[in-house]
């Protein structure tokens, strides 16, 4: 069963009854001393090697086909990371997001696919799309034992005159708190 409110003077006095709760009671423990999953990026070095723009492209889990090709294409960032040797890299997709200029404009987009991890430059590297941009590609046996291995990231909308792309990895965490849960 759902309940909504909907009387706009409802959901003040419900938002009111929070804060005070809150107020009143202990204040939330501090978070942990670091975000989970993320990246030891002091550790690993990260350089883009190709850009490839596409209008089809097979996945792992579907079909990106761009309806508008005239307009836009899809784009694949080939990444090569470098990493110690047996590390285990694991990566999440909302941690990457192209800043680009494109005509007099500029944009942000954020990654909707990952492919596999590869030794060689030189390999078809299977993509999984996400949806809404979720999802994560983590280093298999082979690639975990390798200090250079490359990854494909795909990104959506990208006008024809893309340019002046800009990989934002993981960005600073700018506050936090840990939540008592609902």
């Amino acid at each position: 069963m759902t309940t909504r409110i909907s009387h706009p003077g409802a959901v003040a006095a419900a938002a009111l009854l929070l804060a005070v709760a809150t107020l009143a009671g202990e204040p939330p423990p501090a978070p942990a001393a670091e975000a989970p999953d993320l990246v030891d990026w002091s550790k690993v070095k990260l350089e883009i090697v190709g850009v490839t723009f596409v209008r089809k492209l097979e996945g792992l889990n579907g079909t990106f086909e761009e309806p508008e090709p005239a307009k836009y294409r899809g784009m694949l960032l080939t990444l090569r990371l470098t990493k110690p040797e047996g590390d285990e890299l694991h990566l999440l997709a909302p941690d990457f997001t192209v800043h680009y200029r494109y005509g007099e404009s500029s944009d942000v987009s954020p990654c909707r696919g990952m492919s596999t991890f590869s030794t060689s430059p030189d390999v078809d590297r299977p993509v999984r799309f996400f949806s809404n941009g979720y999802g994560a590609m983590t280093t298999g046996a082979a690639t975990q034992k390798a200090a250079t291995v490359y990854l494909d990231l795909f990104f959506e909308n990208m006008e024809p005159d893309t340019r002046d792309i800009h990989l934002l990895v993981a960005r600073p965490i700018g506050v936090s708190i840990d939540s008592r849960g609902w």
